[in-house]
């Protein structure tokens, strides 16, 4: 008689190994933050350090904090960095880690909502792996690497936990309460973050499609205060909007709706591609497949799948909208992979649950090939990228501790006109940031700044 050691054995060492697979990208997100960051402020984060500025001389005001940056309204991100920033002396890495926290809590919650679909076998859970080494690419360096970018991965934590909860929601329970909840910080974290009230309302009616008469009724309450709520923050965030003069104007799109349709085509292809010339037809691809799983949308078992996929384009063409008439090569910009990846990851899991009859198996494979490549194809010139990037900090730093000195006499080359010198002064005063601990040997930096 044989021993079923080896047979449990077997099952153990295989159980080990998905697990391990579903957990290394995050680890080497995290392992890639650590080599690749820097605790400097720059660019935008600069208002970090006036609203520290403004805390330190009692000027800090819900309203200041409220106000329009950009096209976006960053409270909650804002709140957040000042946490961030009192307790870590303004150290730019926290902001970096927060970031990978709430991309993984959102991994986590992907993950969840891929085996309430399943049974818990060592052959269905392998099936997350695709999209979780996709998840976690290092395509999406800006955000990772740039502190003030937390915001994109809080208004994604933010929608997906929104999906997540009103799924599991039975009306006006208390999964939908916290939904709202969830759906104002998106809002109020990053300007795409505003889509999560349509989409979300999407997916409540959807959900309720197959109820009795009565119960479809009753269901409508929670649609209606949804709905309502959601026009009461639009209202709010577009009040006193003011586009910023150096974005380009809306109407672009409609006098270019080729560049318009171009620009989108991009966003959605882009995670998956390390040649912006090649994000346009993948983008495509992409468009036609996703029109085709909104048409069929009543073969869904779950709708978050179609949620995923429906903010994803709605953020392209937002972007388009907004972005368009600055070129289409900003569309390839790493800093909106985050969102167009929920799109082809959403796409995944449809695929996998829907019946599409004897074309399924051409699509998952399409499917498992966008994946393959999102993981693989990015890579390519990435850490030449990065190591640029690191240079730029490296520089930035050297710039910013040279604040204070005029052009030409440190320095080979102008100041940082970003530095706000009042705000440099403040975090120098405060021994905050780069200032904590500020460098002496600049050896490592090109040699027309040394």
């Amino acid at each position: 008689m044989r021993s079923r050691f080896p047979e449990s054995e077997k099952r153990l060492l295989l159980w080990t190994a998905v697990i391990a697979s579903l957990v290394l990208p995050a680890l080497l997100c995290l392992a890639y933050i650590g080599k690749y960051g820097s605790n400097l402020v720059m660019l935008d984060e600069w208002r970090v350090a006036l609203d520290l500025q403004a805390l330190h001389s009692g000027r800090l005001t819900f309203g200041y904090l409220f106000a329009q940056h950009n096209e976006h309204r960053l409270l909650f991100p804002r709140l957040l960095m000042l946490g961030l920033a009192k307790v870590s002396s303004f150290n730019s890495m926290y902001e970096m880690y927060m970031g990978w926290v709430f991309l993984c809590a959102t991994g986590f919650l992907l993950f969840r909502s891929h085996m309430r679909s399943g049974r818990l076998t060592p052959g269905w859970v392998a099936l997350a792996i695709p999209p979780t080494w996709l998840f976690f690419t290092t395509r999406q360096w800006e955000n990772l690497l740039w502190g003030w970018q937390l915001q994109v991965f809080l208004a994604v934590l933010s929608f997906v936990s929104a999906s997540y909860l009103l799924e599991k929601s039975r009306g006006m329970d208390r999964r939908f309460i916290l939904a709202l909840a969830c759906a104002l910080v998106s809002s109020f974290s990053f300007a795409d973050g505003l889509l999560v009230w349509p989409v979300c309302l999407a997916q409540f009616l959807f959900q309720r499609r197959g109820l009795p008469e009565g119960p479809k009724k009753s269901a409508l309450w929670p649609a209606g205060l949804w709905a309502c709520i959601g026009m009461g923050v639009y209202f709010v965030y577009l009040h006193h909007y003011v586009r910023p003069a150096y974005h380009p104007s809306t109407l672009y799109c409609l006098q270019h709706p080729g560049m318009f349709f171009s620009y989108m085509a991009v966003a959605l292809g882009s995670p998956v591609t390390g040649v912006p010339e090649s994000a346009f037809p993948i983008g495509c691809l992409l468009a036609c497949i996703y029109a085709v799983a909104f048409l069929r949308f009543r073969s869904a078992r779950s709708f978050l799948p179609l949620s995923l996929m429906l903010f994803s384009v709605l953020s392209a063409a937002m972007l388009g909208v907004g972005r368009s008439g600055s070129g289409v090569d900003q569309a390839y910009s790493s800093r909106y992979v985050t969102i167009s990846l929920l799109g082809i990851i959403g796409l995944y899991e449809f695929l996998f649950h829907a019946e599409w009859g004897k074309i399924k198996p051409v699509l998952c494979c399409i499917a498992v090939c966008l994946m393959v490549a999102g993981v693989t194809k990015p890579q390519e010139g990435l850490m030449s990228t990065t190591r640029r990037w690191k240079m730029r900090t490296e520089v930035l730093s050297y710039l910013t501790l040279m604040y204070k000195y005029p052009a030409g006499e440190l320095l080979k080359e102008p100041p940082d006109p970003h530095v706000p010198k009042d705000a440099a002064a403040f975090l120098e005063q405060q021994r905050l940031n780069v200032f904590r601990r500020p460098r002496t040997d600049f050896a490592s930096l090109p040699g027309r700044l040394r």
